[in-house]
């Protein structure tokens, strides 16, 4: 919906103030800044597609069921409780960008930018992201992780 709000503001902008070309350049203009603006890799800025405060409770309920099997991956024996809540916290943009960049996304109409917010694409990119680390403890770990925030997200937060 972003998208097109940009898009639709410069458009009109560029109408008002240089007519029918200067609403072709206001359309082109407003298309270019929309595309640049989504090659900001969010999830490196602390924003995502899910805010903030939702995304540390799942890592916090994540990390709270699974304690034992977090702390058994070495990289995490010597973090504090908060320091992993938080790369778990990373972890779910990192989900939500792997699933922007499925192949063939579910969209709701053909202009869709919003495509990591359906759950067929954030299964398919969350399956994608976890299989990346090469130890089959971690990859199983993440699994897990992506298989509890999709329920977290889709079901439970949808109540």
């Amino acid at each position: 919906m972003i998208p097109q709000i940009t898009i639709s503001i410069f458009a009109i902008v560029g109408l008002i103030g240089w007519g029918w070309k200067g609403l072709v350049i206001g359309f082109i203009v407003g298309y270019l800044i929309t595309l640049l603006i989504g090659l900001i890799p969010f999830s490196k800025l602390g924003l995502g597609a899910i805010k903030k405060k939702y995304r540390l409770a799942i890592a916090e309920d994540f990390y709270s069921q699974n304690k034992k099997e977090i702390l058994s991956l070495g990289r995490f024996k010597r973090l504090e409780k908060r320091e992993i809540i938080n790369i778990f916290s990373g972890y779910i943009n990192e989900i939500c960008e792997s699933s922007s960049k499925v192949k063939n996304p579910v969209k709701k109409y053909s202009g869709d930018m919003n495509v990591s917010g359906y759950r067929p694409n954030f299964v398919r990119g969350a399956k994608r992201w976890a299989n990346k680390p090469k130890r089959l403890q971690e990859r199983k770990l993440l699994k897990k992780f992506a298989d509890f925030c999709e329920k977290a997200i889709y079901e439970d937060f949808k109540k």
